[in-house]
């Protein structure tokens, strides 16, 4: 009879746990977990409260890790990705958190790791030309082009980036117009042509911009696969301006149009876009907000403004002295339909100070920023709770239009 009456309360605990809890099984991807740099994962909820902790030094990398973790009622769980960070013999750490997580979430990688860019030479022959009154190649290049006109045949060479289409403007005595060689690379890039083989028009368009300063960035036409620079700051200096100047070649049919225009250094923002046939006329921000209600060593709390966008990112930044990597610990988390959000960095086992010492750093950040994302473009097919590492990768804000604001903040020592 005892027993069976403690077999009752024992299930009807159980059932209560149940009611009050809910099961999350999240993954990370197995390109991930392949990183030499991550060295743990840790699941917490908004109060820094852990719930699931590992060394990734521990599982298999011929897989994702899928595991589950009980959530509570009320709670929103964050999962930490921790990284070591290496420079020339000195370490630092820097943190991936991604906030309120649905059930069945993935984490993968936020971008492929940057490869050193390949070049190739190009050579343009082009005939019947007895001068060249203006010259631009468009795109990113190891060197300055060449170009010189011999026995009335115009020699173009040069090393371009390989991903990118060969775009050349130019302007030949006696004429008012521009004419262009443009065409993706091939497998000898050795190009043949006459006066008349070159393209007879090229569009200058212009982007409004929503205000005067020294914009950076590029706009670019995708082609077969190639991309073909339209404008780029790094080639082209305009000065403060509220207008983007680029170049269309008349006659081909880009595949999509894309841009990246920023200035961070001034008043931090960055406009991302993809577009299908035409680039737009004006583009615009949003409201923004930079200050917080509440900045502290390991919490946050900031209002949540319908207006300022669905996502953010808050960034803290630590100093280990002269030499040593920035540490920085990224926390990312979306905004929409909330009023306010409130946010403590997770509690950090004892195991994992021992191999990354680093970490009794987040107690003195010497700054955090905040940062809200905008989507003008397909937003409804992102949810971010299940796949929230996209928000990270530049390609994938090209693709939704992002516009994103920051603001740093310094903190007091």
């Amino acid at each position: 009879m005892i027993r069976a009456k403690y077999l009752t309360c024992f299930i009807l605990l159980l059932s209560a746990v149940s009611l009050f809890s809910q099961t999350l099984t999240l993954s990370v991807t197995k390109d991930r977990l392949q990183s030499e740099d991550l060295k743990a994962i840790m699941v917490s909820n908004q109060y820094g409260v852990l719930r699931y902790f590992t060394f990734a030094g521990q599982l298999p990398k011929d897989s994702a890790h899928t595991f589950q973790v009980r959530q509570r009622i009320g709670e929103a769980l964050a999962l930490t990705l921790v990284e070591e960070v290496e420079d020339q013999g000195y370490y630092s750490f820097e943190n991936t958190t991604y906030i309120g997580l649905s059930d069945g979430a993935v984490i993968g990688r936020a971008m492929a790791p940057k490869k050193a860019p390949n070049y190739r030479n190009f050579n343009v022959r082009v005939a019947d030309v007895d001068g060249v009154e203006e010259f631009q190649l468009f795109g990113p290049l190891s060197r300055r082009p060449e170009y010189r006109v011999s026995r009335e045949v115009l020699n173009i060479s040069a090393k371009l980036e390989d991903n990118a289409g060969i775009f050349a403007v130019m302007r030949l005595p006696g004429e008012n117009f521009l004419r262009h060689f443009t065409s993706p690379m091939t497998a000898d890039n050795n190009f043949e042509l006459s006066r008349e083989g070159l393209g007879k028009t090229v569009y200058m368009g212009k982007i409004a911009m929503p205000y005067q300063t020294e914009w950076e960035g590029t706009i670019k036409g995708m082609l077969d696969g190639y991309e073909f620079h339209l404008f780029n700051s790094a080639q082209k200096q305009i000065g403060a301006t509220d207008t983007i100047p680029f170049f269309v070649p008349g006659g081909v049919q880009f595949d999509s149009l894309s841009l990246f225009l920023s200035d961070i250094n001034n008043k931090g923002i960055a406009l991302y876009g993809t577009y299908k046939e035409a680039l737009p006329a004006r583009i615009d921000t949003f409201s923004f907000e930079p200050s917080f209600l509440r900045s502290e060593s390991k919490s946050f709390t900031f209002a949540a403004g319908s207006d300022e966008g669905q996502h953010y990112a808050i960034s803290y930044y630590y100093s280990l002295g002269q030499g040593r990597p920035l540490a920085s610990w990224h926390l990312w988390g979306e905004m929409e339909g909330m009023d306010q959000v409130d946010f403590i960095l997770p509690d950090i086992p004892e195991e994992l100070y021992e191999i990354i010492p680093e970490l009794a750093e987040i107690a003195s950040p010497i700054a955090i920023d905040k940062n809200s994302f905008y989507c003008t473009q397909y937003c409804d097919d992102y949810d971010f709770s299940a796949r929230p590492a996209l928000l990270e990768n530049p390609k994938w804000r090209m693709r939704h239009g992002m516009v994103a604001r920051r603001k740093l903040k310094e903190l007091e020592e």
